[in-house]
């Protein structure tokens, strides 16, 4: 989308960061003219954090509990 016209909801950068932040990441962007972008993201590990009240545990499919 042109700038100014994102659909709400949508995955621009900011929206990411922020849904990263919620997780406990990190994104950082890094741009040079003619040299391309680099995007980054840095997650904790699963279990490496308390868990959080009213998350849901989701299984991959045809994994056992």
């Amino acid at each position: 989308a042109a700038r100014g016209t994102a659909r709400p909801g949508g995955f621009g950068l900011h929206g990411m960061r922020e849904r990263i932040a919620a997780l406990g990441g990190h994104l950082t962007v890094e741009s040079a003219p003619g040299e391309g972008t680099v995007v980054a993201v840095s997650l904790p590990l699963a279990g490496a954090l308390p868990p959080v009240a009213g998350a849901v545990d989701v299984v991959g499919a045809g994994e056992a509990r």
